[in-house]
């Protein structure tokens, strides 16, 4: 299994350089790659102990954007719109832009979270929020533009140099178009 330190200390267990594609070398090759829905990701946290069947009522009053189980009892459109929320606040907090759509980023957390309910690796709520995670996507994909620092070294300053030849590894043409990307930003002249 992979591990990947990102940020401060935190690690991120084989989560973000799986991708829904065939031919992913990790123990999840034999997953579906197919989003799951809203329901099939609740049943399959109640399957594995992490939610219990009528944790929707009870966790409405107290209601937290960091809490695992409450994205995963959360409506399609309530997760959009923490999608949107947490992207205010890392355009606030770090001048950053996340142009891809809400939806793109609620179906690559649930598809993150059904692997890691399939590998039965429920620890990983403890060391990892939902902001992180959300984050750590955008950054792998080459979606948080700050302004100021070229996406592989984002995912450098994340991850580490580790990070950047597992992406390098997994993802050759995503890694090769932010190397040519990082090139051309370099070329180009300062005004």
């Amino acid at each position: 299994m992979l591990i990947t330190v990102c940020g401060p200390g935190l690690v991120l267990t084989g989560v973000l350089f799986t991708a829904p594609r065939a031919g992913a070398l990790t123990t999840m090759d034999l997953m579906s790659w197919q989003y799951p829905t809203d329901q099939e990701l609740t049943g399959l946290a109640v399957e594995h102990g992490l939610i219990k069947p009528d944790l929707r009522d009870r966790y409405k009053a107290n209601d937290t954007a960091t809490n695992w189980k409450l994205w995963i009892i959360r409506s399609r459109e309530e997760k959009r719109l923490l999608i949107k929320q947490m992207k205010d606040v890392f355009a606030e907090a770090d001048n950053a832009v996340i142009l891809k759509p809400d939806e793109h980023y609620v179906d690559e957390i649930n598809i993150r979270i059904q692997n890691i309910l399939k590998e039965g690796n429920i620890d990983y709520f403890n060391k990892v929020t939902v902001p992180t995670l959300f984050k750590s996507l955008a950054i792998i994909e080459g979606d948080y533009n700050d302004g100021r620092t070229q996406p592989l070294q984002l995912i450098r300053n994340w991850f580490g140099e580790t990070g950047v030849e597992q992406m390098k590894e997994r993802f050759p043409e995503r890694y090769e178009q932010l190397k040519q990307q990082e090139l051309d930003a370099a070329l180009q002249p300062r005004p």
